[in-house]
């Protein structure tokens, strides 16, 4: 990313984020909605709405020297999700399914503050006084998910 370093210097940027997601999902199964008697795979497709909270501890970018230390940041907002599968019914109740799904969380994105240069070997502060704007960037997912139901 930093192209006043030397050529084969590795730049490692990290940093931890968690997300708290409450989704209402539906199921639609079209051989139900048609009026089919009950095959042995039965496809579905299913939708769903509802709010993600994503949380970013402060980002560290490290170089041979020092690091750089962005700001945290907490996010709040829409999230849906969209997929598809099939599911085959092993017992009375009891089935199987395999789903794609595709889940847009939102963004993740780091607060406007102060940026901190830390000595890597001393753990000195050397900047303090660097004022950023915030670091955003979408959080998606696509997930193949294997599920067993059980239906009572």
């Amino acid at each position: 990313n930093f192209i006043q370093l030397d050529p084969g210097v590795q730049q490692n940027v990290g940093a931890f984020m968690d997300n708290l997601s409450v989704m209402i999902l539906t199921e639609v199964r079209p051989l139900d909605l048609m009026g089919c008697e009950p095959a042995a795979v039965d496809p579905f497709v299913l939708a769903g709405v509802g709010v993600a909270r994503n949380q970013i501890d402060s980002m560290v970018y490290t170089f041979p020297d020092t690091e750089t230390i962005t700001p945290d940041g907490s996010h709040t907002e829409f999230a849906w999700t969209v997929g598809c599968g099939i599911a085959r019914k092993l017992a009375n109740g009891v089935e199987l399914s395999f789903a794609y799904r595709y889940v847009d969380l939102g963004t993740v994105q780091t607060g406007v503050d102060t940026m901190w240069i830390v000595d890597r070997e001393s753990g000195d502060i050397i900047n303090d006084a660097i004022t950023i704007g915030g670091t955003k960037a979408d959080l998606t997912v696509s997930e193949f998910v294997v599920s067993l139901s059980w239906h009572f």
